[in-house]
């Protein structure tokens, strides 16, 4: 016999008003990968499963399959993550992240561990967190999750080592990146058709590598060695985390062939926040 009924723990990705008291929401759940509901009602006043129609609300919800959506019939919320509410940059960080898991997922696809890294990142972001720390690191880390990490030790075209030593690649010292960053300068590039870094011999013969310098390549490492709380204490100054933001943001569109708007909303209010 088939579950009519279902209980789900969830984050609410994307809304729409769906009639005039209705709102269909795309869900991402953590043992049913992502789905489509209505909340029937949900508009109105007294509703209480409003709760599981708010952006980035982190909650549980119990779900009747329907026809073609499935219907949120009662609705516990977890974490509301508020403080994403009241910060126009956290805000736009935060609807980066649900865009992007949106747009790695395909439907059904239960992807525990992705959904766990989202939750994660959603607290260090309500929490205060440094923005471009916890955007960089759900990159990274998604990335992984999905199968698609990228290369940050061995060239992509030859296949060799980078840098010429692995040492440091676990230190949070910023004088330890920074001496990193003098010893080659930009000789080093990242290819994001190729899925990562390339040495300084095949640069010249990538044609989308840009070229970066060997402190992006080692805050990478070390961002990939840590969970994202412990990728806030790494010492990274802003420029360096920009750039890697950046070029993890391209190779995720190679990989999904999907470009995700909300990018373009956080990086011009970063933008902003750097005119005098």
């Amino acid at each position: 016999m088939s579950v009519r009924v279902y209980k789900a723990e969830a984050v609410v990705l994307r809304r729409h008003n769906l009639g005039e008291t209705d709102k269909s929401v795309i869900l991402f759940t953590r043992n049913q990968g992502k789905l489509s509901a209505v909340a029937k009602g949900a508009r109105r006043p007294t509703s209480r499963i409003s709760g599981a129609t708010e952006l980035f609300s982190h909650c549980v919800v119990m779900l009747a399959v329907g026809r073609n959506l499935d219907v949120i019939t009662q609705c516990e919320v977890r974490e509301p993550f508020l403080g994403l509410r009241a910060d126009l940059n956290r805000f736009a960080a935060a609807s980066y992240l649900a865009e992007l898991t949106d747009s790695m997922l395909e439907d059904r696809m239960p992807a525990p561990g992705l959904f766990d890294l989202l939750v994660e990142s959603l607290r260090i972001l309500d929490a205060g967190g440094s923005v471009l720390a916890a955007v960089c690191a759900f990159e990274l880390h998604a990335s992984r999750e999905l199968g698609y990490e990228p290369s940050v030790s061995l060239c992509v075209r030859c296949r060799k080592a980078v840098l010429p030593s692995e040492e440091g690649a676990t230190e949070t010292n910023e004088e330890h990146l920074s001496q990193q960053a003098s010893s080659g300068g930009a000789a080093v590039g990242f290819s994001p058709s190729l899925g990562g870094v390339v040495c300084r011999s095949c640069l010249p013969r990538v044609r989308d590598a840009e070229k970066i310098d060997e402190r992006t390549v080692m805050l990478a490492r070390q961002m990939l060695n840590r969970s994202p709380a412990e990728c806030q204490k790494i010492q990274a100054d802003d420029e360096a985390l920009r750039v890697l933001g950046r070029l993890m943001r391209r190779h995720i569109e190679c990989r999904t062939e999907r470009r995700v708007k909300a990018a373009d909303f956080m990086e011009a209010l970063a933008a902003s926040a750097e005119k005098p």
